[in-house]
């Protein structure tokens, strides 16, 4: 798994092999939807991990002391950071979108069809009197 990583600076083997458990305890593999402990989806997570390097070395930095499962009922501010980062690789992957039954494309300029909401349920929200400050 090391030749996943194109540069040293983030991870090395053993922070992989720890990366790769986390991630898959947090989404495991089912059916034909692989987990984000999938080498495609750690090498886009540790890709778009640049900007958030500290996050990530903290979160791994709990892993060497803590149970993985530990580690996510921390809910550290890292860990949240962390978080929203894997569920952005993993869903942008194409072999989850497909296993989920949507098709695996950009949003855009296509779009995607949503279901007509109920929008009387704002209605209170819309009737309350400001609770702004008019600048």
């Amino acid at each position: 798994m090391a030749d996943l990583i194109t540069s040293d600076s983030l991870i090395d083997d053993k922070a992989l092999d720890t990366l790769t458990k986390l991630l898959n305890t947090m989404i495991p593999p089912s059916g034909d939807r692989p987990g984000a402990g999938d080498p495609e989806i750690v090498r886009d997570l540790i890709s778009a991990a640049q900007e958030l390097e500290a996050q990530v070395r903290n979160v791994l930095t709990l892993c060497e002391t803590h149970a993985l499962a530990d580690v996510i009922a921390l809910k550290t501010p890292d860990f949240s950071a962390f978080g929203a980062l894997v569920l952005q690789c993993y869903y942008r992957d194409d072999r989850v979108m497909a296993a989920i039954g949507m098709e695996p494309r950009s949003p855009h300029p296509q779009g995607y069809d949503l279901e007509a909401g109920d929008w009387s349920l704002l209605d209170p929200v819309k009737a309350r009197k400001p609770f702004y400050r008019e600048v």
